[in-house]
């Protein structure tokens, strides 16, 4: 704004200030988007489509997009091509210019995620399996080059089987879960799982080739727990029954050579047939030790005719001459001669003529013992003893063989003191040589009685009295004589009184008999046993039962005479 003419008076100052002129929306226009179809489904019809724009003022139209699109702009429009499910809009826009106003045309649709169909791969489990398989899935329905990297997450599955279940089929079925793709919906369908009869195997256990003379036991078991069923060729009989792991067969040779042995097992609803099983081995030459038997001998004594004995594998012992199991003869020897000193001495044996068709031979080694000459030895028990003078006493009598000594042994005594005497019961005694599979003799007994002669009840108490008896009888006769005259003096007075005669008649009677015994005494003392102790000898005189010489034998015996 300028002054121009215009003025404000004395009173005021003009300021010019700027102002505005607007200029209303002029005329309109009409933007047009061409017709085309938009598509409905990721990777379905029209997925890629032209377009162009118009403006009815013939000014030009700017575009732009929203959504999983690619797009290309022509010198006649646009080329849009959906790559991916979502919502699509297309903006067209002109701005205007002094005579036409802006406008605006959008065009909006819908892309829908493609149908994508997953179904669980069709799976296999035989009977009695321990577990279900692992499952797995078929996508299918990709489109536009996508595979299964653009699927993410697992699906659920589910079936009616277990691990139990006869055989049949069984419906898979499939849940989401947490499977994901971004373009894509999913249809579920089912699969199926079939379980089969199962396999099965025969395992035989551990077989090794058998003796002749020992049965066999061979046990097979099929792996599904059925019974299996055996066929056998070979120099056996058989017997089938039940063992503790199953059905088992045992085999009892009848000759030498080879056997086999084919198990089978035909299946059931269950399990299909398994396949043959086969074991071989060899019924062999059986063990048969042979021990010669150990004797013993006398030193001197020739070599006895040796013996032997024949244990199989099982410990059962035979006659070794016994057919049809042996024919011949071993040969049996030994190093000690007649004349070897005692001491053991191996037997020895080699096969010589002996034979077998069933056996082969193992040969032990046997011992000849050569001892000492036989002989016994005598004990008593106890060893000493006490005879009061006048009794008797009674000891044991021992004979213990030597090197199985066999023989009869008379008894007797020697060195016996005077006054006492001896006798046995029985008067001999006899060894018998082992029987009854006793390996050696055995001790007999018998009865020694020691007997003194003599009494206890002596008038002499002091031991002078036994060797004076003359004098001892003096000094008692004199006391009786002088009581006797007086006696015969004061016999008025002693008749008077009862008690004095009686006193003094028995005074005389007393020394009397006194006398009279010391002279007896004096008279006998040399048959009586003395008191004292003697070493007495206990004879054995006798010959063994092989003729040997004439053995004799002592033992000394304590005897004390009181």
């Amino acid at each position: 704004i300028s002054k121009s003419t215009l003025s404000a008076g004395p009173n005021y100052t003009l300021n010019f200030v700027a102002g505005t002129l607007l200029v209303t929306q002029g005329q309109s226009q009409t933007v047009t988007i061409s017709n085309f179809t938009p598509p409905t489904t990721y990777g379905g019809l029209n997925s890629s489509f032209s377009f162009t724009t118009t403006a009815s003022s013939g000014l030009p139209v700017d575009v732009t997009f929203t959504g999983p699109v690619k797009t290309q702009q022509t010198t006649s429009g646009w080329n849009v091509t959906v790559v991916g499910a979502g919502q699509v809009t297309i903006t067209a826009t002109q701005a205007g210019n002094t005579t036409y106003a802006p406008e605006t045309a959008t065009k909006p649709f819908i892309v829908n995620p493609a149908p994508l169909t997953i179904t669980p791969n069709n799976a296999q489990m035989a009977y009695g399996s321990s577990s279900l398989p692992a499952f797995s899935y078929t996508a299918s329905g990709f489109v536009n080059n996508d595979n299964t990297s653009v699927l993410s997450g697992t699906p659920v599955y589910s079936t009616t089987a277990t691990a139990s279940s006869a055989p049949g089929q069984y419906p898979i079925q499939i849940a989401q879960g947490t499977l994901f793709a971004q373009n894509y919906s999913f249809v579920l369908k089912p699969g199926t799982l079939t379980v089969t009869t199962a396999g099965q195997t025969i395992t035989f256990g551990g077989v090794q080739d058998t003796p002749y003379n020992s049965a066999e036991t061979v046990a097979a078991s099929a792996s599904s727990g059925l019974p299996v069923t055996y066929s056998v060729s070979g120099p056996v009989s058989t017997l089938t029954g039940q063992g503790p792991n199953g059905t088992v067969i045992t085999v009892t040779p009848t000759d030498v050579g080879p056997v086999t042995i084919t198990a089978t097992q035909t299946g059931n609803q269950d399990y299909a047939p398994a396949p043959p099983a086969i074991v071989s081995f060899n019924v062999v030459k059986a063990e048969a030790d042979l021990t010669p038997i150990t004797v013993t001998r006398p030193v001197g004594a020739p070599n006895p005719t040796f013996q032997f004995q024949i244990s199989l594998a099982q410990g059962v012992n035979i006659d070794p001459v016994a057919p049809p199991y042996f024919t011949g003869a071993p040969n049996i020897a030994t190093t000690a001669t007649q004349s070897s000193p005692p001491g053991s001495y191996p037997i020895t044996m080699t096969q010589g003529t002996l034979s077998a068709e069933h056996y082969f031979f193992v040969f032990d080694q046997g011992t000849l013992n050569v001892t000492s000459a036989s002989s016994y030895i005598i004990t008593t028990n106890p060893t000493s003893v006490t005879v009061p003078r006048g009794q008797s006493r009674q000891i044991s009598v021992i004979l213990s063989p030597v090197n199985n000594y066999a023989g009869s042994v008379t008894l007797g005594c020697t060195g016996l003191p005077a006054g006492v005497s001896c006798a046995f019961s029985p008067a001999s005694l006899t060894i018998q040589p082992p029987s009854g599979g006793s390996a050696s003799a055995q001790p007999v007994q018998g009865t020694l009685t020691i007997t003194a002669t003599g009494g206890n009840a002596s008038l002499e108490p002091l031991e002078v009295w036994r060797k004076g008896s003359p004098l001892a009888a003096g000094f008692l006769l004199l006391p009786g004589m002088v009581g006797g005259i007086v006696l015969l003096l004061g016999r008025r007075r002693f008749l008077q009184n009862v008690h004095s005669r009686n006193g003094m008649a028995l005074l005389i009677l007393f020394c009397v008999l006194g006398a009279l015994a010391a002279c007896g005494g004096g008279n006998s003392g040399s048959s009586q046993a003395q008191r004292g102790t003697a070493m007495i000898q206990v004879t054995g005189s006798g010959s063994a039962a092989d003729g040997a010489a004439d053995l004799a034998q002592t033992v000394s015996l304590s005897v004390t005479i009181q």
